[in-house]
């Protein structure tokens, strides 16, 4: 089905069109939630900040999918999750096949040597996705907060501060989360709680979103609704808090989602926040030592398959 079957009416399709082509710009970086694509299309004056226009997003996404324009693994929903059962494979021989073969997974301990010790933890589930790549591949703890810490994971991540500590390293702990009266209050209360858990010196930073970068990154405000069929860009008075908000910076200042960054932004603040606590030196004399690694496994692995092939011939290599 092409545009102009799905959507009959020119100012759909013109929207369905912008879709797409926020879509392509941000090709590299999918799949993209609905809200990411709602606020770039935002950001360019194309349709109102509200809660209608993003239904409006919502349901044309929907319909590009449906009828085969948009491939439905372009959107994900990374607020829910389903859990499969494993089975160990076709056959025998695949699992054979599979198992008698080293992982190429291997990673060395990119920060061996450094003299600091970062974590990250964000606020929201729905951009996790798109920190994940980054803090893996730098080998930094990324936690998922959705709002206030639990007990638990506030311990954990204490005791592995701790362990950090007494190997002689400075602690940071960098925080991304909403500019809103809760955004504000879930890091002091985190801060608080990791400090009441182990006695570690550590410094806590917030990464994003801060004022200047509110204008820096030209972000959309968030419009939230009032319960009364109203819709407002300042915060809810009847947040908890609200009155310590108001305080620092006025009861009219605009609230801002972390999602409103534009992805590849977002990226280069965390990156860069993370690499200027690490001695990139060392972390480029570990990536050399690491395609050593490599070039090692791949080299068992290719007389793994000889030996495989020869003696248990049924198993075959691809």
């Amino acid at each position: 089905m092409n545009l102009e079957n799905a959507f009959p009416r020119n100012n759909t399709r013109e929207m369905a069109e912008h879709c797409l082509r926020v879509i392509d710009d941000l090709r590299d970086d999918l799949p993209l939630t609905v809200r990411q694509i709602y606020y770039r299309i935002v950001t360019r004056g194309l349709i109102k900040n509200e809660h209608g226009s993003y239904k409006k997003i919502s349901v044309i996404v929907t319909k590009l999918r449906e009828s085969g324009i948009l491939p439905w693994n372009t959107i994900i929903d990374r607020t829910r999750y389903t859990i499969l059962p494993q089975t160990g494979g076709a056959t025998v021989e695949d699992y054979v096949k599979d198992h008698l073969k080293i992982p190429a997974n291997y990673k060395i301990d990119l920060l061996k040597g450094q003299n600091n010790y970062c974590e990250i933890i964000l606020e929201k589930d729905a951009i996790s996705s798109l920190i994940a790549p980054i803090c893996n591949e730098l080998q930094t703890p990324l936690t998922v907060s959705k709002g206030h810490l639990s007990a638990t994971f506030t311990h954990k991540i204490a005791l592995r501060m701790f362990e950090q500590y007494r190997l002689g390293k400075k602690i940071f702990i960098l925080y991304l989360g909403d500019f809103d009266p809760s955004g504000l209050a879930i890091p002091r209360s985190i801060e608080t709680n990791i400090k009441e858990q182990i006695p570690t010196p550590f410094e806590f930073k917030r990464i994003a979103i801060l004022p200047e970068q509110i204008l820096k990154y030209k972000l959309t405000p968030n419009k939230i609704g009032n319960g009364e069929g109203r819709e407002s860009y300042q915060a809810k008075e009847s947040d908890a808090n609200f009155k310590r908000w108001a305080l620092e910076y006025g009861e009219n200042h605009p609230t801002f989602e972390i999602d409103s960054f534009d992805i590849r932004d977002l990226k280069k603040i965390v990156r860069e926040a993370i690499l200027s606590y690490y001695d990139k030196d060392l972390i480029t004399e570990q990536l050399n030592k690491q395609m050593i690694a490599n070039s090692y496994i791949n080299k068992v692995n290719n007389k793994l398959e000889k030996f495989i092939s020869y003696e248990l011939p049924e198993v075959t290599y691809e």
